[in-house]
């Protein structure tokens, strides 16, 4: 499955971010979503399991694959005629007889094929040519035979049957859906991951514009500070504490600087740039989804959600499609204890000629016809102690258990997972909710304080105090601003709803990721 994008995301800005020689202005979130479906290092690494898992199926439909064989050659066999011969053939005239040389040339074409119930079927057509020299001296010509036969190969116990013949091919297709659905997996899982990392970026810079402009308030304040104290107002040593600020400021600054730098990389990383690119990655164009004060409150719809979840996880479906395979190798291995006992049939129809080249045919085949031949045999084969079937029974048997260990668990997992989202999602929109109300009643004591100090009834130290408590708090903010935004991202991805497969696409619907709204709705 190949991973486009759908029109949900768009693919515009995605060359731009590694080839353009002038990157784009500003980086959406649907910009970091399109290049980390294209350019993953997590996605691009499954894509080569799902070839390899192609590759497996291919090799296992060889088995069965018809195949056509050939054979051609000449041998010329001389021996030595004994002392007896040689003087017999004198006797009658004919000296200096002393060897036999017997030539035959021979080519052969034939089909044969396995069945998918385990049935081998082989035929051929071949003519063999023999000249004996001791056969010509007597007055016989060089002979031609032609014969076209057919044999069946009929398994009675091991090896017989669909279920068991084909149970590689099957497990390799089960493996491969695995694959497949392993692929969508790590892309969700990818795309969580850009999403995570893009609202850290979001929320590192705007900690750096907090940052930034409570310098500049503080560098607002010293300037106030000097023309008061230039007009002998105040005295001078009122600005030390507003200097000290100013270099206190200053640092959180230059941290948060630093901060965002971190999450660019951290950024470009995750959706695939180079670290070169990293470097020229634009700001973020995107703000924190918006969250209208209501209750965001899913903890009586767990079973709705946990059933969505479990319908929807490819995680959880791939496990299933590797018990699956699991099954159809045991399958096999059970009946790799059986003796191997086969009935063998084989049909034939021959023709000779005399006097005639090997090229001949019509009358290799043709000519004094006989048959059809028939022939019957049973064959056995019985490794009465079969250690080496008990070990593979036995291994495929703990692969199956194993797998259904992964299945239990990880239906355990999401269950949990799901319950601690639908929670940290509750929690984040109320802690959002009164962060919100702490930075506007912060800054409108800020203004108080502010007006205070002019009228000569609040003091500087004050005013700081204030402030200091405001830009903590528009710190928080961000923060839980981004806290609320993840959470919506990873409970999308516990109940299976960060991308969905269309036809030979993945398509990711933006507007998930950017509301609260886990309504029941049939993908």
């Amino acid at each position: 499955m190949a991973c486009l994008l759908a029109a949900t995301v768009s693919a515009a800005v995605l060359p731009a971010l590694g080839q353009s020689a002038i990157p784009p202005a500003s980086l959406g979130l649907a910009d970091a979503l399109g290049a980390a479906l294209s350019r993953n290092v997590g996605a691009l690494l499954q894509r080569q399991e799902v070839v390899s898992s192609e590759s497996r199926v291919l090799l296992n439909q060889g088995v069965f694959d018809p195949a056509l064989t050939g054979s051609a050659g000449r041998n010329a066999d001389r021996r030595s005629l004994r002392q007896d011969q040689t003087d017999g053939y004198a006797g009658i005239g004919l000296f200096g007889i002393d060897r036999q040389v017997l030539t035959t040339s021979s080519y052969q074409l034939g089909f044969d094929r396995i069945l998918m119930s385990g049935v081998g079927i082989a035929t051929s057509a071949g003519v063999t040519g023999t000249d004996d020299s001791l056969a010509r001296l007597a007055g016989t010509p060089n002979q031609t035979v032609g014969q076209i036969a057919l044999s069946v190969r009929v398994p009675l116990l091991r090896n017989a049957g669909r279920e068991t013949v084909g149970a590689a091919l099957d497990a390799a297709n089960a493996e491969l859906l695995a694959a497949r659905l392993d692929l969508q997996q790590v892309t969700a899982q990818g795309l969580f991951e850009t999403t995570a990392a893009y609202w850290e970026y979001v929320a590192r810079t705007r900690r750096l514009d907090v940052a930034r402009t409570s310098e500049q308030r503080a560098l607002d304040l010293v300037g106030e500070l000097r023309r008061l104290i230039a007009a002998d107002q105040i005295p001078a040593a009122e600005i030390e504490l507003a200097l000290a600020t100013v270099a206190e400021r200053r640092v959180l600054r230059i941290s948060a600087e630093q901060s965002l730098s971190e999450s660019r990389r951290a950024l470009a990383r995750t959706i695939g740039l180079s670290p070169a690119e990293s470097l020229s990655l634009p700001p973020p164009r995107d703000d924190f989804p918006g969250y209208d004060g209501r209750p965001v409150d899913y903890t009586t719809e767990i079973d709705r959600l946990l059933q969505q979840a479990l319908e929807a996880r490819t995680d959880l479906q791939a496990i299933v499609r590797r018990e699956e395979a699991a099954r159809f190798r045991v399958g096999a291995a059970r009946n790799n204890l059986r003796p191997q006992l086969d009935l063998n049939f084989r049909l034939a129809s021959s023709g000779l000629t005399e006097g005639r080249p090997i090229s001949d045919l019509n009358g290799a085949f043709l000519d004094r016809r006989s048959g059809p031949s028939a022939g019957a045999a049973v064959s056995l084969r019985w490794p009465y102690n079969n250690a080496t079937a008990r070990g593979n029974l036995l291994g495929q048997s703990a692969l199956l258990d194993a797998q259904s260990i992964r299945f239990r668990d990880l239906q355990a997992s999401i269950a949990s997972g799901l319950s601690l989202q639908v929670d940290a999602l509750r929690r984040s929109a109320l802690q959002l909710q009164e962060v919100d109300e702490a930075v506007r009643r912060f800054a409108i004591t800020l203004r108080n304080e502010e007006t205070k100090r002019q009228l000569g009834t609040s003091t500087l130290i004050d005013v700081i105090n204030v402030q200091d408590r405001l830009i903590n708090a528009a710190l928080l903010q961000v923060q839980q601003r981004q806290s609320y935004a993840t959470a919506i991202a990873a409970l999308r991805f516990e109940i299976g709803q960060i991308v969905r497969a269309t036809d030979d696409a993945f398509e990711v619907r933006l507007g998930d990721l950017l509301n609260n709204d886990f309504a029941l709705r049939k993908d």
